[in-house]
């Protein structure tokens, strides 16, 4: 993996410092066919993110001269990357193993044991959810009386839970993090121009950048068609159904993470924070149910 590092697109004369899980995958599907064939950067199989994650992408040296060159990055709201970050890495096993160890992990650690149950069993549940997410076979091998088996993987709790006792990963650190070691780099490398974008505003902005950067070309909407890392669409009623699973220190704990972000991007998360509490009060019954099939 490479870490806190920019990537250099020379073709564009563009530096792009990522926040993965905040629009990556499309900025992804922007370039990579300049690079690669269409079955490369289609290819659902293979994580288009490591196709540039090569020295042609890597070397600073290439940007001759630095001032023609233009930096930019993208952020995201850190509740919504939290949620986009479990439904595409951890929900029903997409990316079992690359995740597994974390995966027992979690459910060992913060998963309710009911009697009779032993923690070992954790691996006994991956392996029914191997059967059902990865092979595709029926869901009927899951004892539904058994709230150990269900669901049989990380619920989003669990995922948080982890996140708490500090499990960090590139997918949810924080995004300034990133985006200050990489304005440090383009500070002193001079760019030309420095573009912060939001991934609520994407297409927009993005498409704005590359007007000013004389990069048009690359403008339209074929990202649709490349981007195929993304995480399930969900609407707003289903972020706070999620978020409902999610006890209040917990919640606190995320707003403590991310506050950084929070002030320097400019994102309301002590209010969104307070939608959460106000979902639970007018639902005080509602009982996530996860998906059981593939």
């Amino acid at each position: 993996m490479v870490p806190l590092q920019q990537l250099y697109f020379r073709e564009y004369k563009l530096a792009w410092c990522p926040v993965y899980k905040a629009a990556s995958t499309h900025i992804i599907s922007y370039f990579c066919p300049t690079y690669y064939s269409k079955d490369v950067c289609s290819n659902p199989d293979r994580n288009r993110a490591n196709a540039l994650r090569k020295p042609q992408f890597t070397n600073k040296d290439q940007m001759n001269p630095v001032s023609e060159w233009s930096y930019f990055t993208v952020t995201r709201e850190p509740f919504g990357r939290l949620l986009s970050a479990y439904r595409n890495k951890i929900e029903k096993m997409k990316y079992a193993n690359d995740y597994r160890q974390q995966t027992i992990d979690m459910i060992k650690h913060h998963r309710h044991l009911p009697r009779g149950v032993k923690r070992t069993e954790a691996e006994a549940v991956l392996r029914k959810a191997d059967a059902i997410f990865i092979r595709g076979q029926s869901s009927s091998t899951l004892n539904l009386n058994n709230p150990y088996e269900i669901p049989p993987y990380p619920t989003f709790r669990e995922f948080i839970a982890e996140l708490v006792s500090g499990w960090r990963n590139e997918h949810w650190d924080e995004g300034s993090v990133y985006c200050g070691v990489c304005k440090t780099l383009s500070a002193e490398l001079k760019f030309k121009n420095h573009f912060i974008l939001s991934k609520e505003n994407f297409d927009c902005e993005f498409n704005h950048v590359l007007e000013l950067t004389n990069n048009s070309n690359l403008k339209g909407d074929h990202y649709e068609q490349w981007a195929t890392n993304r995480e399930p669409l969900h609407n707003p009623i289903q972020f706070y159904q999620y978020y409902s699973t999610i006890p209040e220190d917990h919640i606190k704990h995320i707003i403590d993470m991310f506050n950084r972000d929070c002030e320097i991007f400019m994102y309301n998360c002590e209010d969104t924070a307070l939608k959460i509490r106000i979902f639970k009060e007018l639902h005080p019954n509602y009982k996530f149910k996860y998906p059981l099939t593939k």
